[in-house]
């Protein structure tokens, strides 16, 4: 029941920060580890899209930072908020792998430090940029 409590209350906290409009809570669910617990809760807010929020200067980071913020002020929990992925559907917690086809046999010249590099080098370079929704962590 308590457990309960303290999701309710984050999740209208998470509700009241803007840039939020809505916000999937599991109570129960242990978003680290993804079993059941009976003292935990995953919580995924959504953003408002991103053409909407960035008008407002609603960032993802920004966004993630005033609900760390306004949460730190809750007592009886400890709570985790997890920036979103870079590549929505490709968590920050597990990483990934990806595999760059050189079907040509060429590396690349970059102009910027003049040195060829390797295709692996433009998979890294590819990760840079992206569209977010977070997860808030509660055991």
């Amino acid at each position: 029941m308590r457990t309960t409590e303290i999701v309710r209350r984050i999740e209208k906290i998470a509700l009241d920060t803007p840039g939020i409009i809505h916000v999937a809570a599991f109570a129960g669910l242990s978003g680290a580890t993804r079993t059941q617990a009976s003292n935990a809760a995953a919580l995924f807010p959504v953003f408002e899209d991103p053409e909407v929020r960035l008008k407002k200067g609603l960032s993802a980071a920004k966004i993630t930072g005033d609900l760390r913020k306004r949460l730190s002020a809750l007592e009886g929990a400890f709570i985790i908020v997890i920036p979103p992925p870079s590549i929505r559907g490709i968590g920050t917690g597990g990483g990934f792998t990806m595999r760059i086809q050189d079907r040509a046999l060429v590396t690349i010249l970059l102009p910027s430090s003049r040195s060829y590099h390797p295709p692996d080098y433009l998979a890294q370079s590819l990760l840079c940029s992206a569209t977010f929704h977070a997860a808030v962590w509660v055991s």
